[in-house]
């Protein structure tokens, strides 16, 4: 079977403008609309599998799951927290304990699919590219391993640490490599389409110390 991202790079080349996201979409009002709970969007396979068809209901040709950036973090062993929402909006998980400080904290489980929200992930995958329907591509979406660092560990002791000891904060983003490596072979087996790797954390220290 061809991948469908690549069928629709290819049905898009010619500068014709696409109807694809490359990143996790909500659709608020929808999932409010039919009832759904927001934290089961993050926690159960079904509402999971249903809001992420929403994006091929609203007409564009992909859709990209988990929703939030706290999946890998749960699962080296953050504790994340899910909160009933603010005067009817819907508020994100948060994490409110990292167990990270030093790079032998980072420990990387060898059943991973089994682990924290993976299973409900892999099985709202395998519902979306078994459905029988020709929908469109289905993506996984994964935080870069600086970024990731910064919700397993205190974010000013990883800055501390990157500017007086940045041997230490290598090995920690080294072990954090190799724990997202191992989730993308994940994904490919579960049979995504693409992946999106979000390093947007980088973006609070300058080009030469992220390098």
């Amino acid at each position: 079977m061809q991948n469908k991202l690549m069928q629709l790079m290819r049905k898009y080349q010619r500068g014709n403008r696409p109807t694809f996201h490359l990143g996790p979409f909500l659709p608020i009002a929808a999932i409010q609309d039919r009832g759904l709970s927001f934290n089961d969007v993050f926690r159960d396979a079904q509402t999971m599998t249903t809001a992420a068809r929403m994006s091929f209901e609203l007409g564009f040709e992909s859709t990209v799951l988990p929703f939030d950036l706290n999946v890998e973090a749960e699962i080296l062993g953050a504790r994340v927290l899910y909160h009933d929402g603010f005067e009817g909006h819907p508020v994100y998980p948060t994490i409110a304990h990292r167990p990270v400080a030093d790079a032998e904290d980072v420990a990387i489980p060898t059943d991973m699919g089994s682990s924290g929200r993976m299973p409900a992930i892999l099985h709202a995958i395998s519902s979306l590219k078994n459905s029988g329907l020709d929908m469109g591509a289905v993506g996984a979406f994964i935080p870069g391993p600086f970024t990731l660092a910064g919700q397993v560990m205190e974010p000013e002791r990883l800055f501390i640490m990157m500017l007086k000891n940045p041997d230490q904060a290598g090995r920690i983003l080294e072990r954090l490599t190799a724990f997202i490596n191992a989730l993308k072979s994940l994904y490919a087996a579960a049979g995504v389409d693409f992946m999106v790797v979000e390093e947007g954390g980088a973006a609070s220290i300058s080009p030469g110390m992220f390098g």
